[in-house]
């Protein structure tokens, strides 16, 4: 009897992060421990709440196979061509009135992304934090 259906796959997840000048990219291995997967392992380049478009995943039979795939895909590509945030979004709202201060002056455009995608879109006064 198996322990999940014949669809499913079950992973460990290991988690590796770059730092960039541009922001921060987390990179998900999967490592396959049950079902039956075209790869043992598979890293996911991500910004936790949207994935890399698939052409950046890496594929490998251990850990570090898909890890230097992965790595060899994105090296030298911007963080928002790996991980359009653009197809993530919703209906516009521009309209809403953003929290008080200067916002233009503020961030970098992936991380004015986030913000928006993670507050719904306001952003973030410097006055709101201690």
């Amino acid at each position: 009897m198996s322990l999940i259906d014949d669809e499913e796959i079950f992973a460990r997840v290991h988690k590796y992060k770059i730092f960039r000048s541009e922001g921060n990219l987390f990179i998900d291995v999967y490592e396959a421990m049950l079902g039956k997967p075209a790869h043992k392992f598979m890293a996911v380049p991500n910004l936790l709440i949207q994935e890399a478009k698939k052409e950046y995943f890496g594929v490998g039979d251990s850990q570090k196979e898909a890890l230097k795939d992965c790595l060899k895909k994105i090296k030298g590509v911007p963080i928002d061509t790996i991980v359009p945030l653009e197809e993530a979004e919703g209906p516009d709202t521009s309209d809403r009135d953003s929290v008080e201060g200067d916002q233009e002056s503020r961030g970098t455009p992936l991380v004015k992304k986030l913000t928006r995608k993670l507050l719904g879109r306001r952003e973030i006064s410097p006055s709101r934090f201690p």
